[in-house]
């Protein structure tokens, strides 16, 4: 479970780089919830 987070992670990240970075939203990881989709702060 921790190795396929960890390959979502890295492919999230590789997207996002390449500017398709919606799928954070697909992602429930941390990284690409906090990365990707820049929750504005209250």
């Amino acid at each position: 479970m921790f190795q396929l987070q960890n390959i979502i992670a890295d492919l999230d990240i590789t997207l996002g780089l390449i500017g398709i970075s919606d799928i954070g939203e697909l992602n429930p990881s941390i990284l690409g919830r906090a990365k990707w989709n820049n929750p504005i702060s209250p």
